[in-house]
């Protein structure tokens, strides 16, 4: 996000980060596994997760126009 622009170079993460319990809402598991679309319709994804952050992060800003303080 900082790479992308959307948050600024001093972004203080530590001073931003608040660590609680599960909430009602929350999902206990998540994971993405995309075998079986790859096994029964040949999906494969062309891009890493990566780069696939860093589009979604420039999209954000470009979308939104501002930077996260």
């Amino acid at each position: 996000m900082v790479r992308a622009g959307v948050l600024p170079t001093d972004y203080d993460f530590e001073g931003h980060r608040e660590l609680v319990g599960m909430q009602a809402v929350d999902v206990p598991v998540t994971y993405a596994d995309s075998s079986v679309l790859g096994r029964d319709y040949g999906f494969k994804p062309e891009i890493g997760i990566r780069e696939g952050l860093r589009a979604f992060a420039e999209w954000y800003k470009e979308y939104y126009g501002r930077v996260v303080r």
